[in-house]
């Protein structure tokens, strides 16, 4: 190695130690540049990796404090003064020897007894400084057991700090892990009751659907209602256009009955001409009278020929008038049967709202069982949430945050006094030496205390409320259609007793009718053969 280069150790500092990082115990090469030491390279490695550079200037000297260092250095250089001494009187006793053998002259005597004299001087003067940097050496040994003593109690207290703190950290790890239970156990609470709101409300959509549904078939009740009315009002029609069918085939009848008389009549009068041709044949040679009597009867003749063209056309427009009549007899039998259609509907509609009746008792049995069940989920989550307020009064007292006389038998939650309580406590911890060291477990057991206890509670007193709220409101829905079935029951009763009997009023009206008009069928043929037997 060049005279140029020092070696010098890398410095790690831990506590008042020091190592080298690249080779761990070898010292590096190390150059003076602008009166500053750097590290040029590592023996082992060969690269620029070294970081900080110790203060000694050999190997055994690394790894102690500089002032330790500069003490030993003192030392060292004391004893360099000795070591030097002692040589150069070695050295002169040689050289005086010498010249007593050689040349014996009192002049070298002389010279040996003023550099004897000089070194005697200057021992005695190294003496001095001896004695004075001893004491200074026994001064500084004092301080640096001191210091040591110093040291050692500090590292002592150390120590004891690193214990405290570690109980502290373990404690507010405890506590820590308590309230993340608390809080994760409140999470679990809090999706509960999102998921019991979510079901409650997939429910009332679903009621609210069969409510619309019933309305719905309320409103086609009202249409059948109406089409029913509608119906009557035909049926009243088809009544009044029977009473004038009745009246023209009164009419009808009477003028058959007269064309029967003409056409009689006509051939009493064709036999009367043939017999008066005869009489024409045989009495040719009658007189002019006879002849004026058929030119009588030849007009009257025409005048019957006419009303017999008259007749053919009535009797024509009265056979028009039966096919009308037949048609509407036919129309008469097709509203029977639209009436039976009807009448079976109403039947099968009776029977179908007396099914419906059946569901919506089976639905309110199952919705009356799911309220019984929220109730005991509510219960259940009321008991969840007074063990979770005892937990976090217990959390409190453990950390007295909270005194132990505080009564927690008939509350759910802390009273004012009790927060007021914890706020004098919080600030009397404060102002005292503990605070200190744990104003940060503190600000966050009061943030945390915030949350628990406001947050939560008013979270749960809400869902509560709302949870009370959608009960009430389901049972009113529950009583509401209740009431609808029931008036719904008493309309299509009421319904079904009026429509049958109308039904049978129209039945009756109907054979009544029926028999009448055979009545008088039977009249009209009974007075037509009388007429013909006379």
């Amino acid at each position: 190695m060049s005279s140029k280069l020092i070696l010098l150790n890398l410095l790690i500092v831990e506590g008042d130690q020091c190592r080298c990082l690249c080779c761990m115990n070898k010292p590096c090469q190390v150059k003076p540049l602008q009166n500053q030491f750097y590290v040029d390279k590592c023996w082992n490695k060969g690269e620029f990796e070294c970081t900080n550079i110790c203060l000694a200037q050999y190997p055994n000297e690394c790894g102690l404090s500089s002032s330790i260092l500069h003490k030993r250095r003192l030392e060292k250089k004391i004893l360099t003064l000795t070591s030097d001494f002692e040589s150069d009187s070695f050295v002169s006793e040689m050289s005086i020897n010498g010249l007593n053998q050689e040349k014996n002259s009192v002049e070298n005597i002389r010279r040996s007894l003023d550099i004897q004299g000089e070194k005697l001087n200057e021992i005695t003067s190294n003496n001095r400084q001896l004695i004075h940097v001893e004491s200074q050496l026994a001064g500084l040994r004092s301080e640096l057991e001191k210091s040591e003593m110093l040291r050692q109690t500090l590292e002592y207290e150390l120590t004891l700090l690193r214990t405290q703190r570690g109980k502290q950290n373990a404690f507010t790890n405890q506590l820590q892990n308590q309230f993340n239970q608390a809080n994760e156990q409140m999470k679990q609470l809090q999706s509960e009751l999102n998921t019991i709101n979510h079901q409650k409300v997939n429910q009332l959509k679903e009621k609210d659907k069969k409510i619309k549904e019933l309305e719905n078939q309320a409103e086609i009740f009202h249409d059948r209602e109406r089409r029913i009315e509608a119906l009557n009002e035909q049926i009243q029609k088809m009544e009044k256009s029977e009473s004038l069918s009745g009246q023209n085939l009164a009419q009808s009848i009477l003028s058959k009955e007269r064309e029967t008389e003409l056409k009689r009549e006509h051939e009493v009068f064709r036999i009367k001409l043939e017999y008066s041709e005869q009489a024409l044949e045989q009495e040719r040679a009658i007189s002019n009278e006879a002849k004026l009597n058929v030119q009588l009867l030849n007009n009257r003749l025409s005048d019957m020929e006419i009303k017999c063209e008259e007749l053919k056309e009535n009797n024509k427009n009265q056979e028009r008038k039966i096919d009308e009549l037949e048609r509407q007899c036919t129309n008469e039998k097709i509203l029977r049967t639209t009436l039976s259609k009807i009448q079976s509907e109403l039947e099968t509609n009776c029977a179908q709202t007396q099914k419906l009746t059946v569901d919506y008792e089976k639905q309110l049995k199952t919705i009356r069982d799911e309220l019984s069940n929220y109730r005991r989920k509510f219960r259940n989550n009321e008991e969840k949430y007074n063990q979770i307020v005892n937990k976090i009064f217990e959390y409190l007292r453990l950390t007295k945050i909270i005194q132990e006389t505080t009564n927690q038998s008939d509350m759910n939650l802390p009273t004012v006094k009790q927060l007021e309580e914890l706020k004098i406590y919080i600030e009397h911890l404060k102002n005292s030496k503990l605070e200190q060291t744990n104003e940060i477990l503190l600000n966050l057991i009061d943030f945390k205390l915030k949350n628990l206890i406001g947050k939560n509670s008013n979270n749960i007193e809400n869902n509560l409320n709302e949870l009370e709220k959608q009960c009430k409101n389901i049972h009113l829905k529950i009583s509401l259609l209740e009431e609808k079935l029931i008036e719904r029951d008493n309309g299509t009763l009421q319904l079904t007793q009026k429509l049958e009997g109308q039904v049978l009023n129209l039945k009756h009206d109907l054979d009544q009718r029926h028999q009448t008009f055979l009545t008088q069928k039977n009249q009209l043929l009974q007075t037509n053969l009388n007429q013909i037997q006379n």
